[in-house]
């Protein structure tokens, strides 16, 4: 299990309730599951690695980023990244608004069923 990921990796976790992924962090490995804390909370989960995805966001990378003023999330485009800080520029109007790496959730398809 623990071959590919070390505790303390960053990665992006699926959560099960929206079916999106948020950033998380490994705190535990054992020989069959994974324990995450996902950025935006201080509880701690078990998870496997099919619920798990590699941490990297570039440029262009479409997200979804969540708005303060009304607590909704937002489809956009990475436009500028700053360690934790990313630009986004939102896809309904073309604003942007920096934000944290926390506020960000992405999906991913399921290569699975793109076949």
């Amino acid at each position: 299990m623990g071959e590919f990921w070390d505790v303390g990796d960053r990665v992006f976790a699926y959560w099960e309730e929206d079916e999106y992924y948020y950033p998380a962090t490994i705190t535990e490995i054992t020989d069959d599951s994974i324990r995450i804390r996902f950025d935006d909370s201080d509880e701690e989960e078990w998870t496997d690695t099919d619920d798990m995805a590699e941490y990297s966001l570039s440029v262009g990378d479409a997200v979804e980023a969540f708005w303060e003023e009304d607590k909704e999330y937002y489809p956009g485009e990475v436009l500028e990244i700053n360690g934790e800080d990313i630009l986004v520029v939102f896809d309904e109007d073309g604003s942007q608004q920096w934000t944290k790496l926390g506020s960000l959730r992405m999906w991913y398809e399921d290569e699975e069923e793109e076949e």
